[in-house]
């Protein structure tokens, strides 16, 4: 139905597909060959015309051809964690500059963390400023 309303139909064109490649598994994660008597078809035609079908299509489309869109979203959940706030286009830049250090370091799980840590942002975040000394750590036993 919502296909067939018009405002609807545009934001579903793009976040559908996306969706589809996952029918052959049902709510709890099981995987099943057919759903009320037929068989499930999970292909689909991307907004950008890529043809998929299947769950190893899609991971393997956004490995690859969308790679640096998936990090910087990786990124931009852990910086609007890590600073306590919503992004913004006015952190734009930085986030950019997060994913220039994430990609010369091979996309390691490491260098997004740390390159947000060292982040402009994140020195000068308002729970980094403090008179008290850092905790120390016990020592192991």
């Amino acid at each position: 139905m919502h296909r067939d309303k018009d405002s609807c139909r545009d934001c579903h064109a793009k976040i559908d597909p996306f969706g589809v490649v996952f029918e052959k598994y049902d709510a709890v994660g099981r995987l099943r060959a057919s759903y009320k008597g037929g068989e499930i078809d999970d292909s689909v035609v991307l907004p950008d015309g890529t043809k998929i079908k299947g769950t190893a299509e899609i991971k393997q489309y956004l490995v690859t051809e969308q790679k640096d869109k998936v990090v910087l979203s990786l990124i931009k959940h852990l910086y609007a964690y890590a600073l306590a706030k919503e992004v913004s286009f006015h952190d734009e830049d930085a986030l950019n500059a997060i994913l220039t250090e994430v990609k010369n370091n091979q996309y390691q799980m490491q260098s997004i963390i740390t390159s947000i840590i060292r982040s402009p942002a994140f020195v000068r975040a308002p729970s980094a400023q403090t008179d008290k000394p850092a905790p120390k750590l016990k020592e192991k036993i």
